[in-house]
């Protein structure tokens, strides 16, 4: 049996484990804006709940191919400080031309980016996860969230 947990018995947890993962988060390459996105659609599971010795928890990461399609939305806030005021009309033309083969899904190596962001994100995920279970345990509450999964699913 597989049971969701209620956000709100892991939300101070989370805030603790957001603290400690912080320099992970920055050595991954995602800024922080793009994981509270990631984030965003990450939820969580135990698997064998009514077995807290034996109980894993694990992320649901369905969500994270779009997080990471709405990442390439964020302004490059780099590319914003230094853009020229006045561009020639080339780079309108070339910037059009890359908006062009996007829209037709031409772009090949935004394709594969994309793919190696996703599975980056998926790492970083189940990393984190693994600490929020660690200190869920450390902290004596991994036996309450296994029993509020169980009664989730009563």
């Amino acid at each position: 049996m597989d049971a969701s947990v209620p956000d709100e018995l892991l939300v101070g947890h989370r805030m603790y484990v957001d603290n400690e993962f912080t320099q992970r988060v920055l050595e991954s390459g995602f800024s922080s804006a793009e994981w509270d996105i990631i984030m965003s659609v990450v939820s969580f599971r135990v698997h064998a709940p009514d077995e807290p010795e034996e109980a894993t928890l694990y992320p649901a990461m369905d969500g994270i191919p779009d997080a990471i399609a709405a990442t390439d939305e964020l302004p490059d806030f780099q590319t914003v400080q230094h853009a020229q005021p006045r561009q020639s009309s080339g780079g309108r033309v070339s910037r059009f031309v890359t908006q062009l083969r996007e829209s037709l899904g031409l772009d090949f190596a935004k394709k594969r980016d994309r793919h190696e962001r996703v599975q980056a994100a998926e790492k970083l995920v189940s990393d984190y996860t693994e600490v929020l279970e660690i200190h869920l345990r450390q902290q004596s509450r991994w036996d309450d969230i296994c029993q509020a999964c169980v009664d989730q699913v009563e």
